[in-house]
């Protein structure tokens, strides 16, 4: 009887403190630390971090390659939002520069937690105008206006229903609209009223607001006229009047209200007339390449492929040897590749991580899979050869698995 009395005042006093944050949850109160259980915003479709700009920019800082200007406008950006209307981005530029993984970034540090279902986070909408895409030849619209309008229309309530039940949701959320330059300008001007920070009429009774939320629009506007020798505020002006020559006198408020418009400018490569008669020791690495490999070296021991492997061949430590020299001089073989490869050329940072794939992370997982489930703990030592243009691989040691002090 004592224990039942007992285990009732505990049920009752954390009823009573459940009650007390749920009075609350609509504060700007952070899913973050030991006691976001008892927050029941935490378990919502909306579970904002504690300081999440902070997170945000390490998250950029330390993942990000080659857009440092972005990084610092993104950050800045964040940090000033005030709520009275929405924040509303731009991201500009060519594929596998890094504004889809920038913008995952960005959600990724606002909430806390990941939806079960779709693998992203909760508060975040990703809207793909691939889905959107209709009557690329105009042939409907010549043979049939009255289905080709119709279809806008759907397509056009469709994107405005998805939002509102997103804000809904999620006032706080962040939508990411990408390749939104290939919908109907009529579907995407759908998107025009979420923009201005003014109330959103759902229906007869019912008005959400915006004014918390973030829009980052994504496209390659303006990146045929991309160079490293641009400015920031030049690039703007290249981004400026691609879109005006694309959508004239269209679209001017949706336009207008992108108020944070962040170029990310391309890999630098040299002329390609020059490109076959280069050697390696003349090329010279940009700064963003010499960042992206340190970043892949620092998280080579997160890989999926390199953690199952060592589960698979029972390995518990798998270290490597490559200091600041050596990171740079695998930097400088992997551009060397990147420029001579008419595969890989044009991919921006993207093709320096699928060549960095190939040349570093898949010739440690043959290592691996050729030492087997001898060894209990691997240790190489990794050796650019910057003469032949190799990144060579041995083992300085190994522990055989009998003698593993693994439990």
């Amino acid at each position: 009887f004592f224990f039942a009395f007992m285990l009732g005042r505990v049920v009752v006093l954390f009823v009573f403190l459940w009650c007390g944050y749920a009075a609350c949850a609509s504060v700007s109160e952070g899913c973050d630390g030991y006691l976001s259980f008892l927050k029941p915003r935490c378990f919502t479709s909306c579970p904002l971090r504690d300081d999440y700009v902070d997170v945000v920019t390490g998250l950029l800082l330390t993942n990000v390659a080659g857009q440092n200007e972005a990084v610092q406008k993104i950050s800045a950006a964040l940090d000033a939002h005030d709520k009275t209307k929405p924040l509303v981005f731009h991201f500009a530029g060519d594929n596998g520069t890094g504004k889809t993984f920038t913008a995952t970034l960005i959600g990724q540090g606002k909430y806390a937690k990941t939806n079960s279902r779709t693998g992203t986070m909760e508060g975040v909408l990703y809207i793909r105008g691939n889905n959107f895409m209709y009557d690329e030849t105009g042939a409907i619209r010549r043979a049939n206006p009255d289905v080709y309008f119709k279809q806008i229309e759907t397509f056009k309530e469709q994107l405005r229903s998805d939002v509102i039940a997103q804000l809904t949701k999620c006032p706080e959320s962040l939508i990411v609209f990408d390749e939104y330059t290939i919908p109907n300008r009529r579907v995407l001007s759908a998107m025009e009223e979420f923009l201005d920070g003014n109330p959103v009429r759902v229906d007869e009774n019912t008005y959400i607001t915006s004014k918390q939320a973030t829009f980052i629009f994504l496209s390659d506007f303006g990146v045929e006229q991309f160079s490293q020798n641009l400015s920031f505020d030049q690039l703007l002006d290249v981004i400026e009047k691609d879109v005006s020559e694309c959508w004239g006198d269209k679209l001017m408020k949706l336009r207008h209200l992108q108020n944070n418009i962040i170029p990310f400018r391309p890999l630098p490569m040299p002329p390609e007339d020059e490109i076959d008669a280069l050697r390696i020791m003349d090329v010279t690495v940009p700064d963003g390449v010499k960042q992206m490999v340190a970043m892949l070296f620092s998280s080579l021991d997160q890989q999926l492929s390199v953690r199952e492997n060592w589960r698979n061949n029972k390995i518990t430590q798998v270290s490597w040897q490559c200091d600041r020299l050596c990171e740079e001089k695998v930097a400088h073989i992997i551009y060397y590749h990147q420029i001579k490869s008419s595969m890989y050329r044009y991919r921006n940072y993207r093709g320096i991580e699928q060549n960095f794939s190939e040349l570093v992370t898949k010739k440690i997982l043959t290592k691996l899979r050729k030492v087997g489930q001898s060894t209990s703990s691997l240790k190489f030592v990794i050796e650019p050869d910057m003469q032949t243009g190799k990144i060579n691989y041995k083992v300085a040691n190994s522990k055989p698995f009998w003698a593993s002090n693994r439990v």
